[in-house]
């Protein structure tokens, strides 16, 4: 990539990268914000919800207890009133003077007169009105009564009670369904006057009512429980109180049906929380696995809270949550009230209720939670969608600043580059060799100063190029003064390497013949220069030089090295170099060793007969330092099978790990001793290999060369 781009790349990243970064901050920010906004007003209308609910279930407990008292004090006149009437009655009895009397009557309904409380519930949810007389009691006779006359006298003394009932029907004309008096003797009375649905009611259902035998059973003002109304197949409450002639005597029961929907009154409030609440008419059970049991529920055809009707077969209020219906009941049956959050019909719900009797029966409002919500949720859809607004548009602002800095990008790195471009040519015409490339940069900036810098190195690079040359070729040659080849001898097998730290070195190695009182020697010399580099290399050549040329001409091996120690001495005189050399000669015909340490490391020998190992010492200091020291070879040494002997430079045993420890001497004896059954390049390649796995990346700091020699 050119870097032209690369400097637009960084442009762009520079100025853009913060606003992006804004930008995404603030976008997660508002929509953190509009989300916690949503939850919060989600949270605080279920709270308000669950208080307003909870308070109109208790304002309906207490509306319905005062109704309740109402409907008490009423029936404990009528039951008062009724003994009064049929043991203390004087009068003509001209009200019932024939048996036509006791047949139905029927009195068309008014259009000013509760249709909708007098109407036949039918299955399918409507509701079809009937006729009843207001000013009149409708009054049945047992099959078999009492004797005729007796039947008479009492019906005449129970119409007397006629303009009460009348007065307390205008008085709660929605309070009151039906007004009864039911006596032991067979005359049953009911205000108002439903002409024959009583007959056909009394003829298809048991003679005594339930709420009849109920209360004759405690003697006591009873409430039953809510329960169908056989007339006009709605739910209803019969509220009874037993009467007794003067002796205290239990003669019948008086009692009222109250219609459910005087209960179940819709409340206003209810409407403003949602328009899909579901009432339940519900009752406490005893069993655990479905506690609740649903009495009656709305009718969905007619008008709200006007119709219930009760269940075709007994069904339980279900669901999920086993737990919390256990809960309800319990809260039933001591009377409390409550809001509880509960899964209905697959839907999130709050149900409020609180039971209005002895019997755990109470009033339950079922509202989705989903209306509630409504608010919080159109008000979340207005937080995101202003947010997708800010959105598109500070995108727009981005977009246009991509733009313009694109465009101010281009301009710039043009006058940049162009000074780069150049730059990179003359370098281009440098790498391929023209080193009187010049470049011209009209710039007195940084890329300026380079421009000046490159130029000054132009000729000092051309001089290293030539010194790299020179150095290249003078590796080449001195790598040529190595043998190609290492001796063969008979019954003895020899190996070298040497490894330079730079590209020259001061290290070397060498075999010769040395022709030895009319037999032929084999000659080897390991020489370690000091210092490094070029101006060992060279030493090292001349060393190798005087060697060579010695060793042609007569001599022991003292008066050779004392030759070439004083042609040394005066080339180093100036330099204050020196050369460390140790000098074996092997006699191949009496097997002997020969050697002369001139100031080298001993070579070391390992005879794996006796497991030992032995040096080749001797005295003598390193050439080019003492002009005038006479040398003198070391007593021979004879070798013998299996024998090993190891001339190194000191770069092997001072090798130093990353940590700073040297590789040491007992490191190279026991390699030697570990593979002494392997051949002589064996175990030099094992030596080599295990010197520079322990060196690991440390840089090489002195050559390092080695010959070893084995006795086969």
């Amino acid at each position: 990539m050119r870097i032209r781009w690369k400097f637009l790349i960084v442009l762009l990243s520079i100025s853009l990268t913060p606003m992006v970064l804004m930008r995404l901050n603030g976008q997660q920010a508002m929509r953190e914000l509009g989300n916690d906004l949503a939850v919060q007003t989600k949270n605080a209308l279920i709270f308000e919800t669950k208080i307003a609910l909870k308070r109109l279930v208790e304002d309906h407990a207490r509306v319905l207890k005062r109704e309740r008292e109402l409907l008490e004090m009423t029936l404990s006149l009528l039951s008062s009133e009724t003994p009064k009437r049929l043991y203390n009655f004087d009068d003509d009895y001209s009200l019932l003077k024939t048996e036509t009397h006791f047949l139905p009557q029927s009195v068309p309904l008014h259009e000013h007169e509760a249709k909708e409380m007098y109407c036949q519930l039918k299955p399918g949810g409507q509701c079809t009105p009937f006729s009843v007389n207001f000013s009149n009691q409708g009054f049945y006779m047992d099959t078999q009564p009492s004797p005729k006359n007796e039947v008479i006298d009492t019906a005449n003394r129970l119409a007397s009670m006629l303009p009460l009932y009348i007065r307390l029907k205008n008085k709660h004309p929605e309070l009151i369904l039906w007004q009864y008096v039911i006596l032991e003797k067979g005359v049953r009375t009911i205000y108002p006057d439903p002409g024959h649905y009583f007959g056909r009611m009394l003829n298809h259902k048991n003679i005594w009512p339930d709420w009849y035998r109920l209360t004759k059973e405690k003697n006591q003002i009873t409430w039953s429980q809510p329960s169908l109304d056989q007339i006009t197949g709605n739910i209803a409450f019969f509220v009874s109180a037993p009467l007794h002639d003067r002796r205290g005597k239990f003669i019948g029961v008086t009692a009222i049906a109250v219609p459910l929907t005087v209960f179940l009154h819709e409340n206003e409030h209810i409407r403003m929380l949602s328009d899909h609440v579901t009432p339940l008419l519900i009752r406490a059970e005893t069993s655990s696995e479905r506690p609740i049991s649903i009495i009656a529920q709305e009718s969905a055809q007619v008008k709200r809270h006007m119709h219930w009707f009760a269940a075709d077969s007994p069904k339980r209020l279900e669901s999920p949550d086993k737990k919390q219906l256990i809960e309800m009941a319990a809260d039933l049956k001591n009377h409390r009230s409550e809001v509880r959050e509960m899964l209905y019909g697959g839907k999130s719900t709050l149900m409020a209720y609180q039971s209005f009797d002895e019997h755990g029966t109470a009033l339950l409002l079922i509202i989705p939670k989903e209306d509630i919500l409504n608010k919080a949720i159109l008000m979340e859809k207005y937080v995101h969608s202003r947010i997708d607004e800010q959105i598109i548009f500070t995108g727009i602002i981005l977009l246009s600043v991509i733009i313009l800095i694109i465009g101010l990008s281009l301009v710039l790195s043009r006058s940049f580059t162009l000074n780069i471009s150049r730059l990179a040519e003359a370098v281009g015409r440098v790498a391929s060799g023209d080193f009187q490339a010049r470049v011209r940069l009209n710039s007195r900036d940084e890329l300026g100063e380079l421009g000046k810098t490159f130029n000054k190195m132009i000729p000092a690079l051309e001089e290293r190029v030539f010194m790299k040359q020179s150095l290249n070729f003078a590796t080449e040659v001195q790598q040529s003064l190595f043998p190609s080849n290492v001796p063969y001898i008979e019954g003895v097998d020899i190996a070298a390497k040497s490894l330079y730290c730079q590209e020259t070195g001061g290290d070397f190695y060498d075999f010769m013949d040395v022709n030895r009182e009319n037999k032929t020697n084999t000659a080897i010399a390991v020489g370690d220069v000091t210092g490094h580099g070029l101006s060992a290399a060279l030493l090292m050549a001349t060393c190798r030089a005087f060697l060579r040329s010695r060793l042609t001409q007569p001599g022991t091996m003292g008066q050779i090295m004392t030759d070439i120690n004083g042609l040394l001495a005066r080339d180093t005189s100036e330099t204050s170099q020196f050369v460390t050399l140790f000098y074996l000669e092997i006699d191949h015909e009496e097997r002997i060793f020969h050697w002369i340490r001139a100031g080298h490391d001993p070579a070391i020998l390992y005879d794996p007969k006796t497991d030992m190992f032995s040096n080749f010492d001797g005295p003598g200091p390193a050439l080019g330092i003492v002009s005038d020291f006479e040398f003198h070879e070391t007593p021979g040494m004879i070798y013998g099978t299996g024998q090993i002997l190891l001339i190194g430079t000191d770069g092997i045993w001072e090798t130093r790990n990353p940590e700073g420890q040297m590789f040491s001497k007992q490191r190279v004896k026991e390699l030697i001793k570990k593979h002494n059954a392997n051949s002589a390049k064996q175990i030099l390649d094992a030596i080599i290999r295990t010197l520079l796995d322990f060196r690991e990346s440390q840089r090489q700091e002195d050559d390092v060369t080695l010959v070893v020699i084995k006795i086969d």
